[in-house]
């Protein structure tokens, strides 16, 4: 499935096991990928207008899965 933004496209599939062909990232870590990139042009921003440094500065989201249902369990 493609998502078209003006003049961008955004491809995503499934895992194989999940019906798709395993060649683009899936729908959910799309999503998940927008919210931490979301985050951290906001951090930057903050950054830059108060002139605090980045350096070295990172951002790590972690997502934890039920092992029986393979579901989210837990973001952060």
């Amino acid at each position: 499935m493609d998502a078209h933004f003006g003049s961008f496209v955004v491809k995503t599939d499934q895992p194989s096991d999940g019906g798709g062909w395993n060649t683009a990232p899936t729908l959910f870590k799309m999503f998940l990928a927008s919210l931490a990139t979301c985050a951290g042009y906001n951090v930057l921003e903050f950054c830059r207008k108060r002139g605090i440094s980045t350096d070295g500065l990172r951002l790590i989201q972690r997502l934890e899965t039920d092992a029986g249902t393979r579901m989210a369990s837990k973001f952060c």
